[in-house]
Order: C-alpha cells, then sequence, then structure tokens
C-alpha cells in the first residue's frame, strides 16, 4: 500500500510541477504589463506652473528632469517668468529658487527614482545673462538678446537668433541657425556641429572631438586656423591673414567652413 501511495505522490507532483511552472512564467509578464499600465496612467499626472522671476540681471537654471527653451522678451511683452510643464510617476518634479545680490538661481530635479519630468521655458528681459546647465533633454535658444552659456550633456543643443556672446558646452549634437553673435565658443565632445551666422562672428572657436563640423558665415574676410587629426577640411571663404575677424577650429572629424549657397 506504501509503494501505492508514493507513486501516486509522485506522479501528482509531475502533473502539477508543470502548471506551477507555466503560472510562474506567466507571472512576471502579467506582473510587467500591469505595471506598464498603471505606470501610463499615472505618468499622465501633469502640471503647469508659471513662476515670476523679478528683475535681474543674471540667471542661472540647472534642470535634471528634461528639456529647456530660453527666450528674450520683446519690450511690449510681460516681465521674466518661467513656465514648467511637470508630469511624474510618484512625486512631482521638486523647484528650488534662491535670489541673491548676484542674480537667481533655479534647479529643477526629480525628487525619487521614479519617473518624472519637468519642462522648463524660460523668458527673460533684453540684456540678461543667462547661465544653463542640463542634464537631461533638448536645449533649445529661440532669439536671445543677452550673454549665453550653456552646459549640455543631454540631448544636445539648438540655438536661434542669438545677438549676445554665446559659449556652449555639448555632450551631444549642437546645431545653429540665424546666429549673430559677435563672439561664439562651441566645445562639442560628441556628435556634429552645425551653425549657420547670418551675422559675421569677430571670434569663433570651436573644439570638436567627435562628428562633422559644418560652419556658414557671410561673405566675408576671415583669418583663419583650421586643424583636423582624421577628417578632409574645406575652406571656401576669403582667407585673409590681416584680417580682423577670426575662425579658429580643432576638430577630429572633416570640417568645412563656407559662404551661404548662391
Amino acid at each position: 500500500m506504501a509503494t501505492i501511495d508514493s507513486g501516486r505522490s509522485q506522479r501528482s507532483r509531475r502533473q502539477t510541477e508543470p502548471r506551477r511552472r507555466w503560472r510562474r512564467l506567466l507571472t512576471v509578464p502579467l506582473l510587467l504589463i500591469l505595471l506598464a499600465v498603471l505606470g501610463s496612467s499615472w505618468f499622465d499626472r501633469t502640471d503647469v506652473t508659471t513662476i515670476e522671476i523679478g528683475a535681474t540681471n543674471r540667471i542661472l537654471l540647472v534642470n535634471d528632469a528634461g528639456p529647456i527653451r530660453i527666450r528674450s522678451l520683446a519690450e511690449s511683452e510681460g516681465p521674466p517668468e518661467l513656465v514648467l510643464r511637470d508630469s511624474w510617476l510618484i512625486r512631482r518634479p521638486e523647484l528650488e529658487q534662491v535670489a541673491g545680490a548676484e542674480g537667481v538661481v533655479i534647479r529643477l530635479s526629480c525628487p525619487t527614482r521614479f519617473p518624472c519630468r519637468s519642462a522648463a521655458e524660460l523668458s527673460v528681459a533684453a540684456g540678461t545673462e543667462v547661465v544653463v546647465v542640463s542634464t537631461d533633454g533638448l536645449v533649445e535658444v529661440g532669439r536671445f538678446d543677452g550673454s549665453l552659456t550653456v552646459f549640455s550633456s543631454g540631448e544636445g543643443v539648438a540655438l536661434g537668433a542669438i545677438s549676445g556672446s554665446t559659449r556652449v558646452v555639448s555632450d551631444g549634437v549642437v546645431f545653429g541657425s540665424d546666429l549673430q553673435s559677435t563672439s561664439a565658443s562651441v566645445m562639442a565632445s560628441e556628435g556634429d556641429v552645425d551653425i549657420t551666422f547670418s551675422r559675421s562672428p569677430a571670434a569663433l572657436v570651436i573644439e570638436a572631438d567627435g562628428g562633422r563640423v559644418d560652419v556658414v558665415v557671410p561673405n566675408q574676410r576671415f583669418r583663419l586656423d583650421i586643424e583636423s587629426s582624421e577628417g578632409t577640411i574645406v575652406a571656401d571663404v576669403r582667407e585673409s591673414e590681416t584680417a580682423d575677424r577670426t575662425i579658429l577650429v580643432r576638430s577630429v572629424g572633416p570640417v568645412t567652413v563656407r559662404n551661404p549657397a548662391g
């Protein structure tokens, strides 16, 4: 009788063990699907906040939670402000703001490891000095009249009609159109540098460790100092050793400096 019971028990275990394995295998995907559904619904929790900054000559904006857009206000527009478009899973992004004699410091960050995002749009008065530090997302600059410094380890930098001095340090692509800066400096550790000036810069310095460099400048004379360790160099501009305007490029990849097509 003991032998018969032992055989039945073994057969029962053999029959139930596959079902248990299937349950275990199905449990993980089902949990992942459930978390994805719940996460997407929770991440839909959004909010838009407008913060008036007040009069200041200098702003430092640090965003560890999303993209940044910057522009200068026209005279007819309102006071300087920061618009935040937040979304989050568990806790919303945190905002820290400190105002002092040297300017305003603003920092945006996620308080936990759970997903959150804060897209910042900064509008400032003409002539304001702005320093941006971005670790997540694209930095986009529209029409801007002031001194601009960008440190980006996110998705790169897109520059528009900037009339003040410009300095960019980026781990990603640097793109610019309609630039009007008299002094510009770009350091790119990865990605391409593709910038177009509608007004000739007095001094342009580019250092690129990866990707190509493509610079378009108006048809004027420049003093050129261009080196590429691994790529070709195409300089299709009027060059003069006595020119007041200078272009210096140090690149690993190919370099092109040219006038606008046509």
